[in-house]
């Protein structure tokens, strides 16, 4: 099921997250974020998030940025470049 999609280096348009949201489209699973926190550094917020696959919360795979489209895609590339890590969040992972 994990293998069906073949992830692409990032482009502009199709980032790790959008990617990811495509994998998680053709595999039929529900894919969602879950803000973990927001630091406040040197005035700038920065949000860490990580992925919940088909309801397993990946809590391994955080992703932190300034915007929340940018700590979503840090973490989806830790998760795309994990090998095996979709297989198991399918399998219930946690």
């Amino acid at each position: 099921m994990a293998g069906a999609y073949r992830f692409q280096p990032p482009t502009q348009y199709l980032n790790y997250h959008a990617q990811l949201q495509e994998w998680a489209d053709k595999n039929h699973v529900l894919l969602d974020w879950q803000l973990l926190q927001t630091e406040y550094v040197n005035g700038v917020s920065v949000h860490s998030v990580y992925p919940i696959i088909a309801g397993s919360r990946v809590t391994w795979a955080v992703g932190r940025g300034r915007q929340m489209k940018h700590a979503k895609d840090a973490s989806a590339e830790v998760l795309i470049n994990t090998p095996g890590a979709l297989s198991q969040a399918l399998n219930g992972y946690r």
